[in-house]
This record gives C-alpha cells, structure tokens and sequence, in this order.
C-alpha cells in the first residue's frame, strides 16, 4: 500500500542533513538582520525598564512606545531585513534544485553533483517564482479589495 505521508517523512528523515544545513543558513542570516536592530536600540534602552519588558516577554505596547519615540529609526533595520530576506530568497531559489534531485533520486550526492543540480534548476526556480508572482498578486488584490469593503460596511453599519 501506498503511504504518502509516511513515506515522505522518512525520504526527508534520511536526507535531514539538507534540512540541518538550511536551518543554519537561515538562523546565521537572521543573527545577520538582529544586528541593525541590536545597534539602533542599545543607546535608546541601555538599563531601562523598558528593554527588561522586550527582552524577557515582548510587550508590544512598550515596543511601539519605543517606535514612537524621535531618536529611533527603523530605517536601517528595514533596510537590513529586506537585504537579508533577498539573500536568503536566492540562496533557496539556488539550492531548491540540489533538494530536489536528491529527494528525486532517494541518494546521497557528492558536493558537486549536488552543486551541479543547483545550477541546472536555478533559472527553472526563477521562472516558477516569476510565473507565481501573477496568482499571488491576484489573490492579495482580491484580499485587500476584500478587506476595503468590509472596513467600510463595518463603518457605515448602524450601532
């Protein structure tokens, strides 16, 4: 009998070192985007109370009490995440093709085979992710028009 499920969480169980490598990748990339935000908002809490809040539960009113205040900008930690997240976006769209040739063939591939099967997908990835671009611009229009209507339905409803 055929079981999907469980046949592919061991296919992803015996290739987990692929799994292990991204979620390092991601969690050096997002120790990358922390940095910004660690430099603007040393100086502005340093020992207050407030960073004691953020730092030991995230309290989102004292978060957007410290956005509020003039000397913080979120500028560059925008900046950096969008780098970050862009970085990150190519490095998935490259290695997708390796993840997938080794979960096609069910082996182990040396480092230039997999690397090999990166290239060969890459510009594949590109276009899939230019093709997706179209559905997921529609569904977040018809979201949004969505969300306009009902916002002024709900304004203009009798108490």
């Amino acid at each position: 009998m055929n079981r999907p499920i469980r046949d592919g969480f061991f296919l992803v169980w015996r290739h987990q070192r692929l799994v292990w490598w991204i979620l390092f990748v991601n969690l050096f990339l997002g120790f990358l985007a922390s940095i910004p935000a660690r430099v603007l908002f040393q100086p502005v809490l340093g020992k207050s109370f407030y960073s004691n809040q953020l730092t030991q539960s995230f309290d989102v009113t004292v978060y957007l009490e410290l956005l509020a205040k003039p000397e913080v900008s979120v500028a560059p930690v925008d900046a950096a995440a969008a780098v970050v997240a862009f970085v990150f976006l190519i490095y998935m769209l490259f290695i997708s093709g390796g993840v997938l040739a080794v979960y096609r063939d069910d082996r182990k591939l040396s480092r230039s085979q997999f690397f090999e099967s990166c290239g060969d997908f890459f510009w594949r990835m590109v276009r899939l992710l230019l093709c997706s671009i179209i559905p997921f611009g529609v569904v977040f229009a018809l979201i949004a028009k969505v969300q306009s209507v009902t916002g002024k339905m709900a304004s203009d409803a009798p108490w």
